[in-house]
């Protein structure tokens, strides 16, 4: 099997897993589960397009102390993420 990192397969997603995600996202939504999804859909080789589906705790109303969804959706904004056991402290003057 040769392998490449160049791909295009919006359409597959499109017609396979879209209507798969809009009933999970309507389950969920009923249910009030929050989740996150993402696919890479295609590469040129330098850049990746994704797909990302989001239903978070705020808007079900629910409250997650520490909610690795809104973590992950940082994440694929571009955000680092920073283990808290590495966070630096400063003093203002």
């Amino acid at each position: 099997m040769t392998r490449s990192n160049v791909f295009n397969k919006k359409k597959e997603f499109k017609k396979g897993v879209m209507p798969l995600l809009e009933k999970i996202d309507e389950i969920c939504r009923e249910e009030k589960v929050p989740y996150f999804f993402s696919a890479a859909v295609a590469s040129d080789g330098e850049k990746y397009d994704y797909e990302r589906k989001a239903l978070t705790p705020t808007e079900l109303g629910v409250v997650l102390p520490d909610s690795e969804i809104m973590h992950h959706m940082m994440v694929a904004k571009g955000l680092d993420a920073v283990n808290p056991d590495e966070v630096q402290e400063f003093e203002f003057d």
